[in-house]
C-alpha cells in the first residue's frame, strides 16, 4: 500500500511540474498550440489520482479491506484519467457537450478543465455517460464495459 500511494503523490508531483512548465513561457512552441488539450489531460490526471488516494484512504484506513489484487487499478487510473481528460475537450469542441454560452473563452476553458477533472475522478461513469450518449446519437450499441462490468464492479 506504502508503495502505491508513494506511486500516485509521485504522480502528482510530476502532474505539478509538468502543468507549470507548460504554464511558464519556457515550453516549447507546438505545446502552446495545443494547451487546452494539455491542461484537459492534466485535469483528468488530477482527477483520477485524487480518487486514487481517496480510495487507498478509504479502503486501507476507514473500511481496512485493502487488497493487493488492486494495485494494477491504483497504477493504471492516473493514466486513464490523463486519456479520458484529454478526450474531454475533443467531446466539447465538437459540441456533444455544452458546457455554457458564455462568449468569455476564459470561462469556457475554465468549464472544461473542470469537466476533464470530473471525468478523471469518476472515469468508469464517464465512460459509461460517453457511451451511452454516442448510442443515443449514432445507435452504436454500447461495450461490454458498460453494460456489465460497471455493473458488477465493487465501488473502488
Amino acid at each position: 500500500m506504502k508503495l502505491v500511494a508513494a506511486y500516485l503523490i509521485t504522480f502528482l508531483f510530476v502532474l505539478v511540474a509538468l502543468l507549470l512548465f507548460t504554464l511558464s513561457g519556457y515550453s516549447p512552441s507546438w505545446i502552446s498550440d495545443y494547451n487546452v488539450v494539455i491542461q484537459c489531460c492534466f485535469a483528468g490526471g488530477f482527477g483520477a489520482v485524487s480518487y486514487c488516494l481517496w480510495a487507498i484512504y478509504y479502503h486501507y484506513s476507514r473500511e481496512q479491506d485493502w487488497d493487493d489484487v488492486w494495485i494494477p487499478w491504483y497504477l493504471l487510473r492516473p493514466i486513464l484519467g490523463i486519456i479520458i481528460g484529454g478526450f474531454t475537450y475533443f467531446l466539447v469542441a465538437a459540441g456533444l457537450f455544452v458546457l455554457e454560452a458564455s462568449p468569455d473563452a476564459d470561462a469556457s476553458y475554465l468549464g472544461i478543465f473542470a469537466l476533464a477533472f470530473i471525468a478523471g475522478l469518476n472515469t468508469d461513469q464517464f465512460i459509461a455517460k460517453t457511451e451511452d450518449l454516442v448510442s443515443n446519437i449514432w445507435g452504436i450499441e454500447p461495450s461490454g464495459l458498460s453494460k456489465t462490468v460497471l455493473k458488477k464492479a465493487p465501488k473502488r
